[in-house]
């Protein structure tokens, strides 16, 4: 086969080229601090290149426990190195990355791209598949697309890492197929002569879980929950966090002059989240004209305690309040209206949309949508260049938030 044709096969396997870790939709995971996560990062480079380890490494951890950025920060360096066969990270409210379809094809592209010993046995076997099909059963992905092309393989090499992001942000049928998807995988990598090593993060949830803990796996898996991680060390890069991102403040001399603690009241707040301590961060860049008022607003206590919100929630409400105050909202009908819509779409689109679509759809101005998305950059994204392209939350915990009017206790916001 000629390259072109080669490739022309490839092109046709269903494939999302979003999924890969260096997609734009997933830049705000690229948030490592250098110097942060040292134990945990060498246990996964150890596991990851290390001889006699165990195919699978489960890295399990609440939500805002700082997974992602591990991840992308792992797929960085084996990227590096060439040591990263592929990598799928899962988002939550995308139809293509939110569900098992395109999992498989996915890894078997990047595999055929990023290991040349695998390219042509990938591709023969490639060919075979399509012809029966363009979209076929997990099963037939998993046999014809991985296990057959990589048991043919007999070349020594080192070990290659898939990458497997947010398991619990795949959310079409997950409680059917997530699980189907991780037997079929486990089961079609396990004995191969090839060392594919494969990094799946998730939070702790059940149906995920008991596959793992079957006899016929428990063997060629590595478990490791975030919780396991001393307090101690998780404070410190939390700590570092804080200190590197408030020092860059335009105020930050009168933000150490007047608070000289902030950076461990911040640290003892945050209570081991990360996503605590980067939203935070970006709401203070955000207000850094009122940073001394934000940063009181973000230690008062009280906020919390007379209703049992966790720490997430009571941020959240804080970072909404100071981004959408109830004077802006009664300033102009249009105003609250607005903040309905995005919040609405951020909450319950199964598929991301974008400011020119939900202007189009709801038959408001643009400009508004617009606003209001400006105000809520700490807890979202979107283009400030092209108002076509999705907005979509920073972290899958918002929308969950926007939702449960036991954690979203104040009716401004709540989206029921």
């Amino acid at each position: 086969r000629t390259p072109t044709d080669a490739q022309a096969i490839l092109s046709k396997l269903p494939h999302r080229d979003h999924a890969e870790y260096r997609s734009a939709i997933n830049e705000a995971k690229n948030g490592y601090l250098q110097g942060t996560r040292t134990d945990l990062l060498s246990r996964l480079m150890h596991w990851a290149t290390g001889p006699e380890q165990p195919c699978i490494f489960i890295l399990s951890g609440a939500a805002g426990m700082g997974k992602s950025t591990v991840a992308f920060e792992l797929a960085k360096r084996l990227d590096r190195n060439g040591r990263l066969g592929a990598s799928f990270f899962f988002v939550r409210g995308d139809a293509d990355l939110s569900c098992t379809t395109y999992v498989i094809p996915t890894i078997a592209y990047q595999l055929a791209r990023s290991q040349p010993y695998l390219r042509s046995l990938i591709i023969e076997h490639a060919s075979s598949h399509l012809s029966r099909g363009n979209l076929q059963s997990l099963e037939a992905q998993m046999q014809d697309l991985i296990t057959q092309p990589l048991s043919d393989a007999t070349e020594d090499c080192d070990p290659v890492v898939v990458i497997i992001d947010a398991l619990d942000e795949c959310t079409d049928q997950a409680l059917e197929r997530v699980p189907r998807l991780l037997y079929l995988l486990l089961k079609g990598i396990r004995g191969l002569h090839i060392p594919i090593r494969v990094l799946l993060t998730t939070r702790p949830e059940l149906h995920i879980e008991r596959v793992f803990e079957t006899v016929e796996f428990k063997s060629i898996t590595k478990p490791y929950r975030l919780e396991e991680v001393p307090q101690v060390n998780v404070d410190r890069d939390i700590a570092m966090l804080f200190q590197d991102r408030l020092e860059k403040l335009p105020t930050s001399s009168l933000l150490f002059d007047s608070r000289p603690n902030v950076v461990q009241d911040l640290t003892r707040r945050a209570r081991g989240l990360f996503i605590w301590a980067a939203t935070a961060c970006r709401s203070l860049e955000r207000n850094s004209r009122r940073v001394l008022h934000f940063i009181d607003a973000l230690l008062d206590n009280s906020a919390s305690s007379t209703v049992n919100l966790n720490d997430l929630d009571t941020l959240y409400l804080t970072v909404l309040r100071s981004a959408l105050p109830s004077e802006f909202l009664n300033e102009w009908h249009e105003n609250r209206a607005a903040m309905e819509q995005v919040l609405g779409a951020l909450a319950l689109l199964r598929d991301h949309i974008s400011p020119n679509a939900l202007a189009a759809l709801l038959d408001v101005a643009e400009e508004g949508i617009l606003s209001i998305l400006e105000r809520l950059q700490s807890v979202s994204h979107y283009d400030q260049s092209d108002s076509t392209v999705p907005f979509r939350p920073l972290h899958a915990s918002f929308p969950q938030f926007l939702v449960d009017n036991q954690r979203c206790q104040d009716p401004f916001y709540y989206i029921s």
